[in-house]
This record gives structure tokens, sequence and C-alpha cells, in this order.
């Protein structure tokens, strides 16, 4: 039996798509954007100051009056083809801790995009809760620390956003808990105003 060009082309296609994707070694190198958590509502001009501190036996992310705990952001290569990372001008990688590199900013959530547009499907881990964790080079935990941050405009800082698997929806909203910890949010019906900023400080005419 012979096989058409076509039929060629999609047997390859086919078992491209079913080799999983090449894991590549994750080089991450400062970017020189540092500063604090910091929340900032675009319509009200608020903001909200965030640092980590220990919840049931984790460092979580609580609002506080001022913090002196900083943190970098690391722009790192995809260990493969799963992660997101597209953009120009935008740094992809992880937000790490000044005083300790190893340890990472560390989403509770995942918001996972819906291939024929219906609601997406999420995953909350932590009860939802941001996280200071080890940094991870791979995997799930990794897809909780993959972040973007932006080129930023004039007078304005770079936003960051959770990014994690390309199929996932981008989180760049930070929204306070009950018990005053912090979580991350997609803004999936436009309603969200608190942008997520890695900054010193953000003007109230930002956003």
């Amino acid at each position: 039996m012979k096989l058409t060009f076509s039929a060629i082309i999609a047997v390859c296609i086919a078992l491209a798509e079913a080799v999983p994707s090449a894991k590549r070694d994750m080089e991450c190198k400062s970017t020189g954007r540092s500063g604090r958590l910091i929340g900032h509502n675009s319509a009200t001009g608020a903001k909200s100051i965030f640092e980590f501190d220990s919840t049931d036996n984790l460092s979580t992310l609580h609002e506080v009056l001022k913090t002196d705990q900083e943190f970098e952001f690391y722009s790192c290569k995809a260990p493969s083809n799963e992660f997101a990372g597209a953009g120009f001008g935008a740094a992809f990688g992880q937000i790490r801790s000044k005083k300790d590199p190893d340890m990472c900013v560390t989403s509770g959530s995942i918001v996972i995009g819906s291939k024929d547009k219906g609601e997406p499907e999420f995953l909350f881990i932590n009860n939802g809760r941001v996280t200071l964790e080890k940094c991870a080079k791979d995997g799930m935990t990794l897809r909780r620390q993959w972040f973007a941050a932006s080129q930023g405009v004039p007078q304005c800082p770079p936003t960051v956003s959770l990014l994690g698997y390309q199929s996932d929806v981008p989180q760049n909203f930070i929204g306070i808990n009950k018990d005053g910890t912090a979580h991350l949010e997609a803004n999936l019906y436009k309603n969200m105003d608190e942008y997520f900023y890695l900054a010193r400080d953000v003007s109230d005419s930002c956003k």
C-alpha cells in the first residue's frame, strides 16, 4: 500500500506530538528587577503591601502595613515546551527572595484554560494561598513558580503574572483571603483591579 505525501506528513505530525517535551537545563540569572511584593488597585489608587509569615507551618503571603522583605526576578530558560514564554520585552522565570535566592514565590492556584472556550478548570494547593517554597527546576511546583515580568512603562514598574504551562490562564491580580493571606487570580470576568507588582513603590497613576 502506497501512502500519499499528505498521509506521510500526518503520520509524522502524530508521532511528533506523541513524543514528550524534551527536558532542558533551566539556566537562571537575575534581571536586576527587584523590590517588594505590592498590589495596586488601578480604579482607586490604593496599594497593598505583602510579606511572608508562618501560617500552619507554611510561609504564606500576608497583607501588612510595611515590610523589609525584598524579592528579585530571575530570568530562566524554560525546561520544556510545556512552559509558557513568549512576548516582546517580557522576562520569564522565578521571583526569588533576595535574602535566600533558593526560595521562590509560589502560587496556590492554577487556572487551566478550556480548549472549547468553556469554563476553565481550577486547581488549588494550600487552600489557594501564595507561599514561599524551595525553587523548583521542573514539574508542578515550577508550574506554580513560573512568572512573567512585563517590560513596564515610564513611571510605572513592571507587573508580574503567573504563567505556568502554556495551557494555563495567566494570573496577574492579587486578592486577600478572609484569614488575611493572599492569593493570585486571573481576570476571567474583567472585574479585577488590583494588579500584582514587584517594585519599590507604585504610582497612583499606574494601570
